[in-house]
């Protein structure tokens, strides 16, 4: 049987302090990966390469997997990796994918035809969209030339705790600071720089494509106060038997308890991302002078949103007292 009736889900974070504080959210995509590798099989997920593009590789390297943790938001060159996975079946290894939820269908479908989808093991993540591979190098570019070369890229660094956009980038002078690390990435969440085609994403939904779903689960502020610490909680969603299994097999490295509400529901398992009013306003500065003018155009925005955010919170306190 390939899928289960309805995913069982769960809150979910590694033992593991150290690995939990170098992961995203709740670090549960290393037990799993570990298990897929300690079983003779690879590991494919997306990695910067040393000029901080974002790619999807493939290893049975412990190490190459750590670069695999951590979120990337940007859209990942998948490259000639389909091949190659399809390679490693044929071999008869398991192969681990861990990607956006289109990724994962376009490999499933490809598997699929082939007959080889016993082995494969996938991992889709709660994904808001993707930005341009363009914009980042920009963004890139930028901060070297201001700063030195990059160092270090981490999008949500655990050191300022698991909530808030948390961007830190170290060069060769040093930490960049707010102003300009923040740039590209509040650009991304205020949907401002999201492909076309992920506003008409089909795969925004409660049925997801993997054997199992990772995301943050940021639900946790009302379903389990014991876990809500700021150290970071997975929301895992075992989608079919195989998810099943695997998640027997490795919750033994896990604090975790069954999430049995609809707190895990997610926007983006509802719908796409929703473009946003001022998206063609801003595409038009920018591509008169480039993503510096982001962040003049972020700061208007950010007061003429004030009068949304009160009417916002307004209807939101008047639906609380009916």
């Amino acid at each position: 049987m390939w899928n289960v009736n309805k995913s069982i889900v769960y809150g979910a974070r590694i033992i593991d302090k150290t690995i939990l504080k170098s992961s995203t959210s709740g670090g549960v995509f290393s037990p799993i990966s570990d298990l897929i590798i300690k079983n003779g099989g690879l590991v494919c997920g997306a990695v910067y390469s040393s000029d901080y593009k974002v790619k999807h590789v493939i290893s049975a390297s412990p190490e190459v997997r750590n670069e695999m943790r951590m979120a990337k938001y940007v859209q990942s060159n998948m490259g000639d990796i389909i091949s190659k996975i399809l390679k490693h079946l044929e071999e008869g290894k398991i192969v681990l994918f861990s990607g956006t939820p289109c990724q994962v269908a376009a490999v499933k479908n490809v598997v699929s035809a082939r007959h080889l989808e016993k082995k494969l093991v996938t991992i889709d993540i709660i994904c808001h969209g993707v930005p341009s591979p363009k914009l980042f190098k920009e963004h890139i570019d930028m901060i070297e030339k201001k700063y030195g070369a990059i160092k270090s890229y981490i999008f949500r660094d655990k050191q300022k705790g698991w909530r808030g956009q948390n961007v830190t980038i170290i060069t060769e002078s040093g930490i960049v600071p707010d102003k300009d690390a923040k740039l590209y990435s509040s650009l991304y969440f205020n949907s401002l720089i999201i492909r076309p085609s992920c506003y008409k994403c089909p795969f925004a939904s409660v049925h997801r494509e993997g054997d199992i779903t990772i995301g943050d689960y940021w639900g946790i502020l009302k379903e389990n106060k014991r876990t809500n610490d700021n150290l970071g909680i997975s929301q895992i969603m075992l989608n079919t038997q195989k998810g099943v299994r695997i998640f027997d097999e490795i919750k033994q490295e896990l604090e975790y308890f069954e999430i049995k509400s609809n707190n895990y529901i997610q926007p983006n398992m509802k719908k796409p991302t929703e473009r946003s009013m001022v998206t063609d306003a801003f595409w038009k500065v920018y591509n008169k002078k480039g993503i510096q003018s982001g962040k003049k155009f972020l700061k208007t925005l950010k007061y003429r949103m004030i009068p949304y955010r009160i009417l916002n919170k307004l209807f939101m306190r008047g639906n609380k007292n009916e």
